[in-house]
Order: structure tokens, then sequence, then C-alpha cells
């Protein structure tokens, strides 16, 4: 309803859902993309993870039942946030799942259920796209920019991916308090954004 300036129902998934539709919709991200950023505390550092809230269908905020709200969360400014739901052994995160032993991907945060569920494979992807900032601007990697996102409490990060040109290589370090950005990037591709100063090998 173009009258409206909220959802009627607050619900954390469906306003975190509505975010990439804001073409559609001009009103509802600011307001969509502020409750559910605020409540997942990623506008104010509350403590070390992040607190576990549930929509009134029961289904886990800030989607971390789904790795597309980490990419949700990097492309709107909270890299730091996406990143620490990987990263915490609380529930949302995946090193949660390291206390099983055998490091499989699980459909649900608990050991009751599907032992291999790919839905939350995307960590890797995620990895190369944002942390170590390899994106593709046209198919095949014809065409990449390099947007590496700098996380808070990570000393370096580097990542490969393999192209059909051959592999490329996105890294970062701090350096005297700065961060410090590389890339290597075979023939045949065409660089159209990098950090500015940043080393081409």
């Amino acid at each position: 309803n173009p009258r409206r300036t909220a959802p009627r129902r607050h619900s954390d998934v469906v306003s975190l859902r509505s975010i990439p539709f804001h073409s559609v919709l001009p009103h509802l991200p600011t307001l969509a993309r502020n409750r559910a950023f605020q409540k997942a505390g990623c506008f104010e550092e509350r403590s070390a993870r992040l607190p576990i809230t549930r929509d009134g269908s029961g289904s886990l905020l800030v989607c971390a039942i789904s790795a597309q709200k980490s990419r949700l969360f990097a492309e709107h400014g909270h890299a730091d946030d996406a990143f620490r739901l990987f990263v915490q052994p609380n529930v949302p995160g995946w090193a949660h799942w390291l206390q099983f032993g055998d490091g499989s991907l699980r459909e649900k945060w608990d050991d009751t259920a599907s032992h291999n569920h790919i839905m939350f494979g995307d960590l890797s992807a995620w990895a190369y796209e944002y942390a170590a900032g390899i994106v593709p601007v046209e198919p095949g990697f014809k065409k990449v920019a390099i947007r590496p996102h700098v996380l808070k409490g990570v000393e370096s990060f580097s990542a490969t991916h393999r192209t059909p040109y051959g592999e490329i290589r996105s890294a970062w370090r701090h350096e005297n308090g700065k961060p410090v950005f590389s890339f290597e990037v075979p023939a045949g591709i065409e660089v159209v954004e990098a950090p500015a100063q940043a080393e081409r090998r």
C-alpha cells in the first residue's frame, strides 16, 4: 500500500527480505533496513555476539537461516555483522556447528536434522565476493571489480577464485594501522574497479 510508510506486521524476516526490492518500493528500504539491522545489533555494539530474536512465525531473526541475508548485510554497509554470523560460536553462527566434530552443514542450528544442507554453503562465495571483494561484472568473469570489505578484528584476509581465464587473487592486510590491498588477475580479464593504491601483481 503506497500510503503506508511501514509494513503492517513488523516481522523482522519480512523487513529484511524487502530490502532487495527498493526499486519497487522506494519508501520501504530505509525503514525496513533500520528496523531489522537495529534489532540485530548492527548499529550499536552491545556485545560480542548478535542476539537471537524470533518473528511471529518462529523464524530466527536476522534470517541467519539463509546466507542470502549475510549478503544483504554486506551490501548495505554491515559486512562486519555478516562476518560475525559466520564466526561466532553461539547461535546463530556457522562456527556453532564445529562443536559437533564433523564439519558439515546442518539444516538447523541444533543437531536434530540433515547434516548435508547446502543452503548454508554460501560462506565460501561470500568470502571471495565480499571479504576479498572479487566481484564478477560480466558473465564468466570477463570483467571484474575488486571491492574488498576490511573486517573488524581481522588482521589479514586473502581469497582466490578459479575462472575460465585463470585464477584471481585478492588480499588485504593491516600495516601501521591502515589496510593495504593487492590483487592478481590473469590475462583476458578486465578490472573495472579496484581500491585506490592497490598493488596489482
